[in-house]
């Protein structure tokens, strides 16, 4: 049976993928009521003193931001309609042609058919967007805290981790990229240090 910290860091570590996804759809002022952000910093400075640092920059961005202006930027850099500043879509930097919709979209389609999961059908985000796959890798964590099977664990914890090596890992460093070089909002900035580093310092490496 897994131990008791195990599961405690599973937990969190589920949290924060799934609140991390959360914050890359529209600002929303029911935010604040929620919650979305200051847990967010919370469950990051449990993780790890540089993304504990970013984190609260985030959250001070945020608290210092105006909704309007944070609903525009975020237009301008992940919807349109011109240009997108930082595609949230990981075929954009998979393929050779930065095309949406390409063989990486259809492999982590695939990943998660074989995770159990399929798209719903009245969603209307691509499946390689930044939040699905963030939250794809909370659902793995999920799956893994909740079990008292050692074997599941294992499974689950396998899974989120070769995701992120296959996918999410092999291209949110150069999404965080361009978020950072093409935003001029602190929140944006420093939502993708937080990005960056959840991913980067969570789940084991594949040989551990």
């Amino acid at each position: 049976m897994p131990n008791s910290e195990l599961k405690k860091q599973l937990a969190d570590q589920e949290a924060a993928y799934r609140l991390l996804s959360a914050c890359y759809y529209q600002p929303d002022p029911q935010w604040n009521q929620a919650g979305l952000i200051s847990n967010l910093t919370l469950l990051c400075t449990g993780i790890s003193t540089q993304l504990a640092t970013a984190a609260r920059t985030m959250c001070e961005a945020w608290s210092g931001s105006d909704m309007d202006e944070l609903t525009v930027e975020y237009a301008r850099l992940f919807v349109g309609p011109m240009s997108l500043q930082a595609p949230p879509y990981g075929s954009v930097y998979l393929e050779h042609d930065r095309r949406v919709m390409g063989e990486s979209t259809q492999a982590v389609l695939q990943f998660y058919r074989e995770s159990g999961l399929v798209m719903d059908a009245e969603f209307t985000e691509m499946p390689d967007h930044i939040a699905v796959e963030l939250e794809f890798v909370s659902y793995c964590l999920q799956k893994a805290a909740s079990s008292d099977d050692q074997a599941e664990v294992s499974l689950w914890l396998d899974r989120a981790v070769n995701f992120r090596e296959r996918f999410l890992g092999h291209w949110s460093d150069r999404f965080c990229e361009a978020l950072r070089a093409n935003s001029d909002s602190p929140f944006y900035q420093a939502l993708a240090d937080v990005t960056e580093l959840v991913i980067a310092t969570t789940l084991p490496t594949q040989d551990e």
